[in-house]
């Protein structure tokens, strides 16, 4: 399910998703659940990357990020109170010829 959101012709990929799922035994709402929780990962992580703030929502979650890496998410899904990680990317100047790292923390927590 997350790469139909990536692909050009999703239709076709929606047609096979069912049989899939059956193949898989995995019950289609707890399909749509994780991919839920996926999309949502993916718009903090693309938000995160290009340094501005932002905000948006996906599915029952709203969420900002920041330009200095905080973010925030509500509902809160985890069981930890913060979550905290060391990102390494590249700088995009150069990019992808001179591979630059830059170190930033991210940081995410309850609104």
């Amino acid at each position: 399910m997350h790469v139909q959101r990536w692909a050009d012709n999703f239709v076709e990929l929606d047609a096979h998703v069912p049989d899939r799922l059956a193949d898989a035994r995995v019950d289609p709402a707890d399909a749509a659940a994780a991919d839920q929780i996926t999309n949502l990962c993916d718009a903090l992580s693309f938000t995160f990357c290009f340094e501005e703030p932002a905000s948006g929502s996906v599915g029952s979650f709203s969420y900002t990020v920041g330009a200095d890496g905080s973010a925030t998410l509500a509902p809160w899904p985890l069981r930890v109170p913060v979550l905290t990680e060391t990102v390494i990317g590249y700088r995009a100047g150069g990019y992808p010829q001179r591979l630059d790292p830059v170190e930033r923390v991210f940081r995410l927590r309850p609104s």
